[in-house]
Formats: structure tokens, C-alpha cells, sequence
């Protein structure tokens, strides 16, 4: 137990130089933590993201991402002080803070155990499906074509379980969430857990940030603000050979935008989570270490080697030839859609570069995304990800319960506060996002801007 007597009071001033890798202070609840020291000493299954709020306030985005349990359990030994004269929480923040405790007093934190059962059951039912189609050796093309459809769409499918069981939103649990992200997420779908842990929690909470957000850097290739190649002081620096690629890449997005999310988005996901595995480090993360332990790790690296042969052994022996690439092709493209999708939630939406980010946890979470209206479709095709709003505020929360949230809570609080909600069809989100990566493109010969 820490004597409370002994603890300093440290001004914001001194507060904000820890905010580096080796020597970085939280502040949550007006009290500063070692960052530094918490990660050597534990395992931190968010990894370095930790270090976003290096120097800064944290206690709306750990809260987010925490259980009450973990502030109690794991951070007292790591306290290093109190804040001097600490800042008072505006009255818009009490107010979301208050609404946070009725939504966990409303249940919204609550379990459905048959429902998540029937979400986990039907993708392997599809997979199942697809490969009983194969089986029967038919010479019609089109049983191969929808047998590749429903294994696609179940790896599709299975991508939301995997997403989910990272937020540990299927049990609460840890390591029963992992165990089931690494079966639907790693093995069904094909993409690491551990790399979509790391990235995505990065995402998470630098959203839209476009030096630190890894979901929306993707330069040379795509870039969703000018800023990200003009800026001199705020963009990827390049050399003239990089700077020319980048200009050339970024002035075609709007025409590879589709085939490129259809068709190579899941190839380049595959690729850089084999180099994640291989090298120990995240590509597009390079300070954030494979860190976690050698068992999980090895696991990982089982279960894409098993999903690699599956895929060898179902499209390049089990299936009769005649028919193998048509039965691929439509796995891929059904299955590929999914990066279409992934790209409506933030690509129109407001960017910044770190440096200019003053929005708080709430107001931030809202402006960076958006929802696809929900329909019949919608509710099943885009597993809870159409509440993208009301996910990105709330991760742990379990999806079935994220329209309530929507309805009884997120909506009437940015209503009262005047803060702007985005919601819209899909079909008006894809137009919005193509239009924005249009307008991005027309600016690749500009000159560089101070």
C-alpha cells in the first residue's frame, strides 16, 4: 500500500516534460503514474500506446478501455504524486462522465450469452457451407462461385468476432476474449490478433490524427488530408524520390480507391502481420516491440500457418481445376470487402496532426467518425461497426447493446451539447469518402506549405 502522506503535489509544468518514451507520467483522476515504470514491470496488453498521453491527462480514454478493477488492482504501486491545483472537469465533461455511470447502472455493460453463441456459431456455419459445396464436385461453375461467396462472407463475419473478443466485449474476460480472437480472428480470418491489438488501439485513441493514427497514415499510397505531403513542419517527411511516389500515388487515389480496397487491402493486412511475426515488430508501428508472451506469440504464429495451408490445400488441391480461381476470386472479393467498409467510418471526417489535438475524450470520438444508418442489412453485414460513434467512445461495450447507446444516450448528449453527429447510408458515406480522397488528389502537385 502506498502512504498517501508521502505523495507529492507536482504542477502541471513538471507533469508535462515526462512525456517521453523512457521517462513518460499519466494523469488519471489527478493522479500521475509512471508509464515507464508500469510498462517494464507489467504486461500492458495495449502495448506502447500507453505513450500517446505521455505528460498529459488520461483518465477519460483509461476509463474507456479499463474496468473499474484495473485502476484499483494494478496502479497504486506506480503512483508517483497528485496534481497541484489540478483543473476542474468542465461542465460538459461531468455531464458525460455522469452519463457513463447511468449507462453501466442501465446495464449497457451486460452480457448476452445466447447472442454472442449464435454470432460465433454462424460464421463457422458458412464456412462449413461453402466447403460442403466444394465437396460435391459438381462441374456447375456457379456451386464453386457461391461456395467461395459463403466462405468469404463467413471470414467476413468472423473478422467482427475477432474485433470484438480484442476489445474483450464477448466475456469481459481477458483471456478467454484472446483465446476466441485467435480462433475467428487469426485463424478463420486470417489476420493476427496481436497486430490488430496493436493497431487498433492505436487508432483508437490518436483517431485521426494523421501522423499517428495507423488506420489513416498510409502514405505513399492514400493520403485523407493535404497536410500529410504539403506540410513541412506536420507531414511524413520524405526524400525527393519518396515526395514524387507519394505525389503520384496520392493524385490516382480516387480511381484506386475500390480495386485496391477489394482486392489488396487484405493481401497488404496478411503480408505485414507475417512481418509482424517475423520481425518481432509492427511495420507500420515501428516503436511498438512484439512484446507479449512467447506462448500467445507462437500461437499466432501456428494459427496463420494454418490458415496459409488451408487456403493452399482448399483452392489449389481440394477444389477440381476448372474452377479453383473462380471459387478464390470470390472468397477474396466478398471477403475484401470488408476494407471498403473500415474506410466509411473516418476518411471524410476531421483530421489533425498530435501537435493541434485540444478536443476532449468525448467530443473527439464523435467529430472523427461516423454511422451507417442502420437497416435489416446493415444490422447483420456490418457487425456493429455502423455504431462506429458509439464504439469508439465506448470499446468495451458489448455490440448488441450499442443502439441503446445510441438512442438513449449519445444521440440526445451531442443534441444538447451542439456537438455534431454524423450519420448517414452507406451509399452516402462512400460518395463523401471518394469525393474526399478526389479533392485530397487534386492538391498532389501543390507546393509545400509552412
Amino acid at each position: 500500500m502506498v502512504a498517501s502522506a508521502r505523495i507529492p503535489a507536482l504542477p502541471w509544468d513538471d507533469i508535462a516534460k515526462h512525456s517521453h518514451h523512457d521517462d513518460a507520467w499519466i494523469v488519471i483522476d489527478d493522479k500521475v503514474y509512471n508509464a515507464s515504470k508500469f510498462v517494464k514491470q507489467e504486461l500492458h496488453p495495449g502495448g506502447e500506446v500507453i505513450f500517446t498521453h505521455a505528460g498529459k491527462d488520461a483518465s477519460d480514454v483509461f476509463r474507456a478501455y479499463h474496468p473499474e478493477y484495473v485502476a484499483r488492482r494494478k496502479l497504486p504501486k506506480y503512483i508517483v504524486g497528485t496534481v497541484m491545483d489540478p483543473v476542474p472537469p468542465t461542465t460538459m465533461q461531468k455531464a458525460y462522465r455522469k452519463m457513463e455511470v447511468a449507462m453501466e447502472s442501465a446495464g449497457l455493460y451486460e452480457i448476452r450469452n445466447t447472442w454472442w453463441a449464435f454470432k460465433l456459431f454462424y460464421p463457422l456455419a458458412l464456412v462449413a457451407a461453402g466447403i460442403y459445396l466444394f465437396s460435391l464436385g459438381s462441374a456447375n461453375t456457379w456451386l464453386y462461385i457461391l461456395g467461395g461467396a459463403l466462405i468469404g462472407l463467413g471470414q467476413h463475419q468472423a473478422a467482427f468476432i475477432g474485433h470484438d473478443a480484442c476489445h474483450t466485449s464477448l466475456t469481459m474476460n481477458y483471456a478467454p476474449d484472446f483465446v476466441i480472437s485467435l480462433v475467428w480472428g487469426t485463424f478463420i480470418f486470417g489476420v493476427s490478433s496481436i497486430w490488430w491489438k496493436y493497431t487498433h488501439n492505436q487508432h483508437h485513441v490518436v483517431t485521426n490524427e494523421y501522423d499517428r493514427d495507423p488506420d489513416v497514415t498510409h502514405l505513399p499510397f492514400y493520403a485523407v488530408s493535404k497536410y500529410m505531403f504539403l506540410s513541412k513542419g506536420k507531414g511524413l517527411k520524405m526524400n525527393p524520390g519518396e515526395e514524387w511516389r507519394a505525389r503520384f500515388l496520392v493524385g490516382l487515389q480516387w480511381a484506386t480507391f475500390f480495386p485496391v480496397m477489394v482486392l489488396i487491402a487484405r493481401v497488404s493486412m496478411f503480408f505485414q502481420c507475417i512481418a509482424m511475426l517475423s520481425a518481432n515488430v509492427v511495420p507500420t508501428m515501428p516503436w511498438q516491440p512484439l512484446h507479449l508472451r512467447s506462448a500467445w506469440v507462437w500461437a499466432e504464429r501456428f494459427l496463420i500457418a494454418a490458415h496459409l495451408a488451408c487456403l493452399i490445400y482448399l483452392y489449389g488441391f481440394y477444389i477440381p481445376e476448372g474452377f479453383r480461381l473462380q471459387a478464390f476470386l470470390t472468397q477474396h472479393i466478398v471477403c475484401g470487402f470488408l476494407h471498403v467498409q473500415l474506410t466509411l467510418s473516418h476518411w471524410d471526417r476531421p483530421t489533425k496532426h498530435s501537435s493541434e489535438e485540444e478536443d476532449n475524450w468525448f467530443v473527439k470520438q464523435v467529430v472523427t467518425g461516423r454511422n451507417i444508418e442502420g437497416n435489416i442489412m446493415n444490422e447483420w453485414f456490418y457487425g456493429g461497426l455502423h455504431y462506429q460513434i458509439e464504439h469508439h467512445i465506448y470499446p468495451r461495450m458489448p455490440r448488441h447493446n450499442l443502439r441503446r447507446c445510441r438512442d438513449e444516450f449519445v444521440r440526445p448528449f451531442c443534441k444538447e451539447w451542439n456537438i455534431p453527429y454524423c450519420s448517414t447510408g452507406f451509399w452516402s458515406a462512400t460518395r463523401d469518402v471518394w469525393r474526399t480522397l478526389a479533392d485530397v488528389a487534386s492538391h498532389a502537385k501543390d507546393k509545400k506549405e509552412d
